[in-house]
């Protein structure tokens, strides 16, 4: 489930929040069972700062990836795109120059903080609405028992630049 949370500040400064549950307790209060083989899962809210616009930076936080599963994982690689909508794929169009997306493992139980990095926005992107979202394992490199809990997004608006 994502929840969406937009907070503005002036016109020329806006933050971006989303928070992710991606580890619930099963309705009767227990907590539910680790997946069997591996499971990547963005386990922390993810927060954006800054003025979008084209050709200029946002700062994205440190977010926590958790193996959920019984296995440990190998290498993978993270992902982060653009899209005109919530369902974020690997076909969206994919944001480059963040270092810290490369993991090489991570354990059964364990979690990983991935550090808070710079994005650009291109400069090539019309002012709107669109949705930033980060992939786990987007070369699919590691075959998990479940693919479909891989990913956050949450919308952003990008400005014309006053220039």
């Amino acid at each position: 489930m994502h929840d969406h949370l937009r907070l503005a500040s002036g016109p020329a400064r806006l933050a971006f929040v989303v928070v992710v549950f991606a580890l619930a307790s099963a309705c009767n209060g227990t907590a539910p069972e680790a997946p069997s083989g591996v499971d990547l899962v963005i386990t922390s809210g993810i927060l954006v700062t800054g003025h979008a616009v084209p050709g200029g930076t946002v700062s994205l936080s440190q977010y926590v990836v958790t193996n959920v599963g019984t296995a440990a994982a190998g290498p993978f690689v993270n992902g982060y795109f653009l899209s005109v909508d919530n369902t974020i794929t690997t076909t969206d169009r994919q944001l480059f120059g963040l270092a810290a997306a490369e993991l090489g493992g991570l354990a059964a139980g364990a979690l990983f903080r991935f550090p808070a990095d710079e994005v650009t926005i291109p400069d090539d992107l019309a002012p709107g609405e669109y949705f930033f979202g980060v992939v786990v394992d987007y070369t699919n490199l590691i075959d998990e028992a479940a693919e479909f809990n891989n990913t956050a997004a949450f919308s952003i608006r990008v400005f014309a630049d006053p220039g």
